[in-house]
């Protein structure tokens, strides 16, 4: 439990936590490939194997719907943020100043030590990761913290 007097700073992933970006992505991917996938189908965080695409491919949907679809979402929601930081795929997330981080990627806890804290938001790609704390909505955070 944290003390009420205590200042904590909390990192929530965009993608795919905030954000249901996937379902979006999945939609884009249909669009172009004559498709009919779903988010549930997507089982494992390598899109690439699952759909046996290329990695180029996963990214250029991301790019493409952040960029053409999702520009103002942050706006659209009424999202304030002290900071916002992009992080690609390739930093590690632990580079970053934080003391909770909420993220549905299994790869961003492995160098997670204490005190900080990780919170993994389930989604299909990470039901087979075993992590101690996990939440289905962001509201649950609240109870965790």
């Amino acid at each position: 439990m944290v003390d009420s007097d205590s200042r904590r700073t909390i990192a929530i992933d965009l993608d795919s936590v905030l954000a249901d970006t996937m379902v979006i992505w999945v939609e884009e991917f249909n669009k172009r490939n004559s498709s009919s996938i779903n988010k549930d189908n997507i089982i494992s965080w390598d899109i690439s194997k699952i759909l046996e695409i290329s990695i180029t491919e996963v990214s250029d949907i991301f790019t493409y719907i952040w960029d053409e679809r999702w520009i103002k979402w942050l706006d659209f929601h009424k999202i304030h943020c002290d900071d916002l930081l992009f992080v690609y795929d390739d930093a590690p997330k632990t580079n970053y100043p934080f003391d909770i981080l909420v993220d549905d990627a299994p790869i961003n806890f492995s160098q997670l030590v204490h005190p900080r804290i990780g919170i993994l938001f389930n989604q299909p790609w990470n039901k087979n990761f075993t992590w101690p704390i996990r939440i289905d909505s962001l509201s649950q955070v609240i109870n965790l913290v």
